[in-house]
């Protein structure tokens, strides 16, 4: 097996020259990122997947654990951005739904964002809540899908189509809205009638076809 590319330098917060793995994610640290590595600070970039998904990584050099052997490697601390303090910032966007200015600081608080826009892998639509919090201890905060988590309200938009403030407050008061330019899965227009009501345990929007 080929020796993977090294990295050498006096680490500055043991003060002993270590050596690294030049590569992580399938991005190869350049000089500068070395540098700030080196100094014991905390670089971010972009990496890529087994499954050839590119996504934002930050992170710094520390020691880690790996089959009973102790080594000096890069050490990833969150995913996506940061802000100026350093805190991890949520993604823009998450399976195909953009979030607003608003969305972005309620997660970043700790609180759910609701959608039924987010779209599946297979370009299924789906309704569920998210919210921005880290799973494993270690490995950072990322968007977390919870199916069980009740919706608070109905959602800002459905199928493409964002609702007026009029539709919001009908559809939570249990009426039926009348909705035109909705897009299917497959890029096909219709139009519905909408309705927030309980069903399986959880509210949702229920359409209804004349």
């Amino acid at each position: 097996m080929a020796q993977k590319e090294q990295a050498q330098g006096t680490w500055a917060k043991t003060g002993a020259e270590v050596s690294f793995a030049r590569e992580w994610g399938g991005h190869r640290f350049t000089d500068d990122e070395v540098a700030v590595l080196l100094a014991g600070e905390t670089i971010e970039f972009w990496a890529t997947s087994q499954g050839g998904k590119t996504y934002e990584v930050f992170g710094e050099l520390a020691e880690d654990t790996f089959k009973g052997r102790r080594f000096i490697g890069f050490h990833k601390r969150g995913f996506g951005r940061r802000d100026a303090n350093g805190n991890a910032v949520p993604p823009k966007s998450w399976c195909h739904y953009e979030f607003t200015p608003d969305e972005i600081d309620r997660l970043m608080t700790g609180e759910g964002v609701e959608s039924s826009d987010f779209v599946s892998s297979k370009g299924n639509r789906f309704q569920c809540k998210v919210f921005f919090k880290e799973v494993k201890k270690g490995q950072g905060k990322k968007i977390v899908p919870d199916f069980e988590a009740s919706l608070d309200s109905p959602p800002k938009s459905w199928c493409g189509v964002a609702f007026s403030d009029d539709q919001l407050a009908a559809l939570a008061a249990g009426k039926v809205i009348e909705g035109r330019g909705f897009t299917s899965k497959k890029g096909k227009k219709f139009n519905a009638s909408l309705q927030w009501v309980q069903e399986g345990g959880h509210k949702k929007l229920v359409p209804s076809f004349s």
